[in-house]
């Protein structure tokens, strides 16, 4: 042991050290958090706009699909005078239910509206942000598995792909 050491400044100087750093990381972490609230933001709003595209098509290809099951059908009877309407009608709203994913869409809405409360509300938020993140990516999957169109297909790939850069960046907050 040094006896020119002064143990008591040394502990001063270590503790002016340690409350420097630890404001260090405080600073830093917050500068983290407040970038992936931005890139949050970011990808929250592009899952929106490919969300309102899937929203916009979905009752366009209800109709192509009731068009398409008519022409099948007269193609098959070749009278189109002779087809049963009302049966014509029927098929297509049993199409038309299977390819439904409005409710699929109400939800990922509500899923997008909770992270964005979350991230606005702060603390410790992680695990409730990657519950929903899973739960967002199970809507995608269900609109997708529903999609039957090319144009909706796209928009799914869009979201399945933003929302696993959440589910990803949602790794790194508390």
């Amino acid at each position: 042991v040094d006896p020119e050491l002064d143990v008591e400044d040394s502990w001063v100087q270590l503790m002016d050290v340690t409350d420097r750093a630890l404001q260090e990381l405080v600073r830093m972490r917050e500068l983290e958090g407040e970038t992936l609230v931005k890139d949050f933001r970011l990808r929250l709003d592009r899952v929106r706009e490919a969300l309102s595209l899937i929203e916009k098509r979905a009752p366009q290809r209800v109709m192509e699909a009731k068009d398409r099951l008519r022409s099948r059908v007269a193609e098959l009877l070749h009278d189109t005078a002779g087809m049963d309407e009302e049966r014509l009608t029927l098929e297509a709203a049993f199409q038309a239910e299977r390819m439904d994913c409005t409710e699929e869409c109400v939800r990922l809405r509500s899923h997008l509206d909770q992270t964005e409360s979350f991230i606005n509300f702060g603390g410790p938020v992680g695990r409730k942000l990657n519950f929903i993140a899973q739960e967002m990516h199970g809507e995608a999957n269900t609109i997708g598995a529903k999609a039957q169109d090319a144009i909706i297909a796209t928009q799914v790939i869009v979201l399945k792909e933003e929302i696993e850069i959440l589910r990803e960046q949602v790794q790194n907050v508390e």
